[in-house]
C-alpha cells in the first residue's frame, strides 16, 4: 500500500468508522457484531481499493459494504 493510499485509508476509518459502527449498532443491538462487521467493512474496502477508482462517495459505499456484510 502505498503511503498516499494508507493516510486517506486511515482519514476514512477515522472520519467513518464512528457512523458505520453506531448504525449497525442501530440495528444488530450487538457492540460485538457492529464492531466484527465496520472492521470487516474496512478491510474489504482496503483490500478492493484498486476497483473503487469509479467511485465518488466512499462513505456511501462503505455503509453498503457494511449492510451487506450484516445481511450476508
Amino acid at each position: 500500500m502505498k503511503v498516499i493510499d494508507k493516510i486517506y485509508f486511515e482519514k476514512l476509518h477515522e472520519s467513518y468508522s464512528g457512523l458505520i459502527y453506531n448504525y449497525l449498532l442501530k440495528i444488530t443491538g450487538s457492540r460485538y457484531q457492529s464492531e466484527e462487521i465496520t472492521q470487516r467493512a474496512f478491510i474489504k474496502f482496503r483490500d478492493k481499493r484498486d476497483q473503487l477508482k469509479g467511485v465518488d462517495n466512499h462513505k456511501a459505499y462503505l455503509f453498503s459494504m457494511a449492510k451487506n456484510l450484516l445481511i450476508d
